[in-house]
């Protein structure tokens, strides 16, 4: 069995269309609602709200995604996946090195965006494991929930 050469890129375009438009619709859209005043008048992120949207945002993005992968098998998602999370983990990789400031460490943020859709993982695993990087590495092998909605052969 042979993966067809056509679908090499689905997951890693998915994932950068998909973080892309989460980013956007969490900055300048629904994003305010996870703001709350704080007993001394601030403002702060509630974490509960936090988690809730970006679960929200999770769920959206798999119902999607199981409309956009069915007609793949599984050996092709986890083949196209593997080179998002590879991706992911370099620029873990490069980041956690070169401690990036000022015009890189933006562009690490912009190369983190296709990982926007899937924070919600890191984020519970932080909360479990308290250590951001361990977090942040099994985080990056989220694209791999897309094998589920595949097909299981030709």
């Amino acid at each position: 069995m042979s993966i067809r050469k056509n679908t090499l890129f689905t997951v890693p375009l998915f994932c950068v269309a998909a973080g892309l438009a989460c980013y956007y619709l969490i900055v300048y859209g629904v994003g305010r609602f996870v703001v709350a005043a704080q007993p001394d008048g601030t403002l702060a992120a509630d974490p509960g709200r936090e988690l809730l949207l970006y679960g929200l945002v999770l769920a959206a993005s798999l119902v999607i995604g199981q409309r956009l992968f069915r007609r793949m098998t599984k050996k092709e998602i986890v083949i196209s996946a593997t080179i998002i999370v590879v991706f992911r983990l370099l620029t873990l990789a490069l980041d956690a090195l070169l401690a990036p400031t000022d015009r890189l460490a933006m562009t690490f943020f912009y190369l983190s965006l296709p990982g926007e859709w899937h924070a919600l993982v890191p984020m519970l695993l932080y909360r479990l494991t308290g250590s951001f990087g361990l977090s942040a590495v099994l985080g990056a092998f989220s694209p791999y929930l897309l094998v589920l909605f595949g097909r299981k052969q030709e």
